[in-house]
C-alpha cells in the first residue's frame, strides 16, 4: 500500500482523529498543571528522536502517542495566555514593521510574520544585517516569487521591548542596505 492510499485509508476510518480529540481533551484538562518549562525528565527524553530519520511511513496512532507523549505542550494546540501571547507578539512585530515602511504580506493569524522592503536586492540585504546583529534571529523565504523575511514568534517569554528592539534592528539593517543599493 502506498504512503498515499495509507494516508487517504487513515482519514476515511476516522480512528486518528478521534484519538487526536481524545489527546486535546486530555491536554485541555491536564492544560494548567503542566509546566511551561521542560522537565528533566522531558529534557531527558529528547534522546528518543537522535535517530536517523525512518525510510518508510511509521504507524500514524504511534506518532500521534509520541506527540502526546513527548509534545506537549509544545506541539499540542495551546490554551490562554500562551497561544494568545505569541500571537500578540506577533502581531505587535507586523504593525510595528509596517508604521517603518516595511510591508507585511500576510494576515497574522497565530506566530509568523512575512515582510518585505521594496526590492529583492534590499530584503536580502537587510536580512543579511540584521541576522548580524545578533538582536534577533529571522530567516530568508521566497512568497509570490519574491524574497521575503520570515518572523517567527516562538518563546512565550518574548517581551514587547524584545519586539521593539528586534524592529529597530529592522529598520537600522534597512537603512544600512539602502545605502550599499
Amino acid at each position: 500500500m502506498t504512503l498515499r492510499n495509507k494516508m487517504f485509508q487513515e482519514m476515511n476510518d476516522k480512528k486518528i482523529f478521534t484519538q487526536a480529540m481524545n489527546y486535546a481533551f486530555d491536554y485541555i484538562d491536564k492544560v494548567f498543571d503542566r509546566n511551561v518549562f521542560p522537565s528533566d525528565k522531558a529534557i531527558n527524553n529528547l534522546d528518543e528522536f537522535t535517530e536517523d530519520l525512518p525510510d518508510f511511513s511509521g504507524n500514524s496512532f504511534s506518532i500521534l502517542k509520541q506527540l502526546h507523549q513527548y509534545g506537549s505542550p509544545a506541539t499540542v494546540s495551546q490554551v490562554g495566555g500562551r497561544y494568545f501571547g505569541l500571537h500578540k507578539r506577533s502581531v505587535q512585530f507586523g504593525m510595528e514593521l509596517k508604521e517603518n515602511s516595511f510591508n507585511t504580506l500576510n494576515d497574522i493569524v497565530f506566530n509568523q510574520v512575512l515582510v518585505k522592503c521594496e526590492t529583492d536586492v534590499l530584503t536580502n540585504k537587510a536580512l543579511q544585517y540584521i541576522q548580524e546583529s545578533g538582536e534577533c534571529w529571522v530567516g530568508g523565504a521566497i512568497w509570490d516569487e519574491k524574497a521575503v523575511i520570515r518572523i517567527s514568534v516562538c518563546s512565550w517569554a518574548t517581551t514587547k521591548e524584545d519586539i521593539t528592539r528586534s524592529v529597530h534592528a529592522f529598520v537600522t539593517a534597512r537603512d544600512k542596505a539602502v545605502l550599499e543599493c
